[in-house]
């Protein structure tokens, strides 16, 4: 299943001026899943996930955005946070 969201005008100047974002997913939870997944992406700063722990038996992460430019930090913060597990 392929689906175009279209974004609102006033949050176009996260996406680089694009006014919509194409997604695809097997199902409508995959696409929505992919939606919240990609905001660094969508925003143009740099994002990395880090493995947490397990509840339930299911992965648990942590998402970690930075300002445009701070990659290195990310970098830095996210090595911090995975060697603390």
């Amino acid at each position: 299943m392929s689906v175009t969201v279209t974004i609102p005008t006033p949050l176009r100047g996260f996406t680089g001026g694009a006014d919509a974002v194409e997604l695809a997913g097997g199902t409508v939870g995959e696409v929505i899943d992919g939606l919240l997944a990609a905001h660094g992406g969508l925003t143009g700063v740099p994002q990395v996930s880090v493995p947490g722990a397990e509840v339930n038996g299911l992965p648990v992460g942590l998402s970690i955005l930075a300002a445009r430019g701070a990659d290195a930090t990310l970098v830095a913060v996210a090595r911090a946070l995975d060697g603390a597990r």
